[in-house]
């Protein structure tokens, strides 16, 4: 009441923020109200983000396009979130070009920022690996390469890449205009850009449609087949409980098998049985410390005189669980619970803290039960989350374990064939 019609905006969004953050999206969306005017660009940018996100939260994709599309796109780091959000909402859709588009625009931001790098090395994985599953083997290739060689993608991509020099080379596949292109004065990458006014809206985008550049793909077999084996070999040198690598050594002991090296693949198989026995084990290891109540303490607690909201990790957990589950437990489900349970220990500390200076009459008296009753109240809440918590990281390890037995009785029959003699 009282306040300016982007000023509400503003307000509204604040407290649906909060909501989505708690996975409440009926009552986020009702927070939300209508959106500012299109002249208040930022506010109307920040509504438009915060409904893309509940969009893409419910599985709503279709919608989703249009908030993402209308928020302002501009060169800051959040309007490049935006963007590959909108390339992969694309893709999901069956709009396949322009999704390819947008991916490959965001992929080719230069930079020497963290998280722009790494938020272009995603686009590039995703772009590769829908270029990969649609057969278009000679595309994906030059994609794949862009993603740095020491980035938390690197090693899913190389796999990829090693098989997108054994996939069909395919046709060319276009870059196709999408209708937010610039479409006057210079490309905004050239010399001649600087002669002219800058304007930080869609400066990543071309609007040049030449095909994306492809790999020429050799018509021997054995040469691509040694062209994979040379990619994999670099992944065979890393930490073995890597996903992608456990994977590689089976892509390898496949390769060696299909260039007759039989006694080659067949160790190549033994290497990557041994590495998923291994990260099998650890998986079992890290279930049973997930039902203990170590584990709590090792990440959920705060510091003890910490009062304030604080989502910080205070420590690790031990390194085998960590190796497990960091990628999950630095996604959005795992931190928005975290968040949760750190709020309700930061009310629990406030609520001692004010209760403990009360003096003895009546009225203090009836405060202090009423904020024991109140404590009792928080710390059920707080099991559970515990609860919840610790049930999401153990439905993780579960699918790492249906993963890694798939993979195991696969390893286990190559290798029994190539024992055998029998061609794969």
């Amino acid at each position: 009441t009282g306040l300016g019609r982007v000023d509400a905006s503003n307000l509204r969004v604040s407290i649906a923020e909060g909501y989505y953050q708690r996975q409440d999206y009926a009552a986020a969306e009702q927070a939300m109200g209508q959106a500012p005017p299109k002249r208040a660009k930022k506010p109307y940018t920040q509504w438009q983000d915060l409904r893309s996100r509940l969009l893409l939260a419910q599985g709503r994709y279709d919608e989703a396009i249009g908030a993402l599309r209308a928020a302002d796109a501009g060169a800051d780091f959040d309007s490049y979130v935006r963007y590959y959000n909108l390339g992969v909402v694309l893709l999901q859709n069956g709009l396949g070009p322009q999704g390819a588009t947008v991916l490959d625009r965001v992929g080719n931001v230069p930079g020497n920022d963290h998280d722009m790098i790494s938020l272009s090395d995603s686009a590039n994985l995703a772009l590769g690996s829908w270029l990969l599953q649609n057969g278009q083997g000679a595309t994906a290739i030059p994609v794949l390469e862009r993603v740095e060689l020491a980035g938390r993608y690197s090693d899913r991509a190389l796999l990829d890449l090693g098989w997108a020099w054994l996939a069909p080379a395919g046709t060319k596949q276009a870059r196709v205009m999408l209708g937010d292109e610039r479409t006057q004065g210079p490309p905004p990458e050239t010399v001649g850009a600087l002669h002219h006014p800058f304007d930080t809206q869609n400066v990543y985008q071309r609007y040049h449609l030449r095909p994306f550049v492809r790999a020429r793909l050799d018509d021997d077999r054995d040469a691509r087949v040694k062209r994979a084996l040379a990619v994999w070999s670099e992944l065979l040198g890393r930490e073995p409980t890597s996903d992608a690598v456990q994977e590689a050594y089976l892509a390898a002991g496949m390769a060696l098998d299909d260039l007759g090296a039989h006694q080659e693949a067949a160790e190549q198989y033994g290497r990557g049985i041994k590495a998923m026995e291994t990260a099998s084990r650890a998986a079992d290891e890290a279930g049973q410390y997930l039902r203990a109540d170590a584990w709590v303490k090792d990440v959920l607690e705060a510091s003890d005189t910490s009062t304030r909201f604080d989502r910080a990790l205070r420590a690790l957990p031990r390194p085998g669980v960590a190796v497990q589950l960091d990628g999950y437990m630095a996604g959005w489900s795992f931190q928005s619970g975290l968040q949760q349970y750190r709020t309700l220990e930061a009310l629990d500390a406030n609520l001692q803290d004010s209760t403990a200076g009360l003096g003895d009459e009546d009225a203090a008296q009836a405060l202090r039960l009423q904020a024991a009753q109140q404590r009792q109240d928080i710390d059920g809440l707080k099991r559970a989350e515990i609860a919840s918590l610790r049930q999401q990281l153990l439905d993780q390890l579960a699918l790492r374990q249906r993963r890694l037995s798939k993979l195991l009785e696969g390893a286990r029959l190559e290798m029994a064939r190539v024992y055998d003699g029998v061609a794969q």
